[in-house]
């Protein structure tokens, strides 16, 4: 439940501070306040920074109720105004000492999770007492941790929606030209920014957001199509420089088989040519010889 206890405090002050709330006013928690707790998650130590953490944010007062069952009916979990599912990815990688990494990393995680809160003025309970298959339901955990979850999803989707409505008036007002107000350029420049890192300290965090998911495939299928596309021009190339080779090699076969025909011939002629300088003395001989003879 949110306390008086406001702006920076001593580490040793949060830990003295914190306890374990389970009453808690019937308000939200902000969005801010959130991001904040999730990045003191994502801060924590991990065996060999695998970071094999996943965090799911839940505020939808029927999930909540359903988490409370699973939780062995404990009231205030369907009472908190959020609930953050601590989960984990995992190969069950192992530490030299035989114990998994991810319990023990999603436990400093979650420890600094219930400081960050009590630094922002904020009560917490760390629930231990819960059916784990009962919860994987409830939320949805599938291949893809976050993308059953509701309160994810609507999270993106209004800071997509925050990014696009920002970028059209700072697209319009640069439009104007000289006119232009650069001032509410330089702050619409500014909100986007900030758009996008909570963005991406969402995807940081394990977030996955269907839309982003849907362009995230579609980008994968693209670079797919790309890369097969440069693959068959890559083909096409090598099959027409072997048919090119092939066409040099073979007028060359032919041009030697050319050659060697000329010589061939050329030889012949010559040995033509001395058989009939030979037939030609042999008929002088013959005559000369006939000729004696007669004498």
């Amino acid at each position: 439940m949110p306390s008086t206890l406001r702006g920076n405090m001593d580490i040793f002050e949060a830990i003295e501070k914190r306890r374990s709330i389970r009453n808690y006013q019937d308000r939200d928690v902000e969005e801010e306040k959130i991001i904040k707790i999730l990045e003191a998650a994502r801060a924590a130590p991990s065996a060999s920074n695998r970071q094999e953490w996943r965090f799911i944010v839940v505020r939808d007062k029927e999930v909540r109720k359903k988490l409370c069952k699973a939780a062995k009916g404990q009231k205030f979990v369907q009472e908190a105004p959020v609930v953050i599912a601590c989960c984990a990815e995992t190969d069950n990688h192992t530490m030299s000492c035989g114990q998994l990494c991810y319990p023990i990393d999603v436990a400093i995680s979650i420890d600094h999770m219930t400081l960050a809160a009590v630094q922002l003025g904020l009560g917490t309970c760390w629930v231990g007492a819960f059916y784990e298959e009962q919860v994987k339901k409830v939320i949805d955990l599938g291949p893809q941790t976050n993308q059953g979850l509701e309160e994810t999803r609507r999270l993106q989707k209004e800071l997509n929606d925050e990014i696009k409505k920002a970028e059209e008036e700072r697209d319009a007002e640069r439009e104007k030209g000289i006119l232009g107000n650069k001032v509410l350029i330089n702050q619409l420049e500014g909100r986007i920014s900030g758009y996008k890192n909570i963005k991406k300290e969402l995807s940081d965090l394990g977030y996955i957001n269907e839309e982003d998911a849907r362009e995230a495939e579609a980008a994968k299928k693209a670079q797919f199509k790309s890369d097969s596309e440069a693959i068959k021009r890559k083909e096409a190339e090598i099959k027409d420089e072997l048919k090119r080779i092939k066409s040099i090699r073979d007028a060359r076969v032919r041009e030697a088989e050319e050659r060697a025909k000329l010589e061939r011939d050329a030889a012949q002629t010559v040995e033509e040519r001395a058989q009939v300088e030979i037939n030609l003395i042999n008929s002088i001989r013959t005559r000369k010889m006939e000729k004696k003879e007669n004498l």
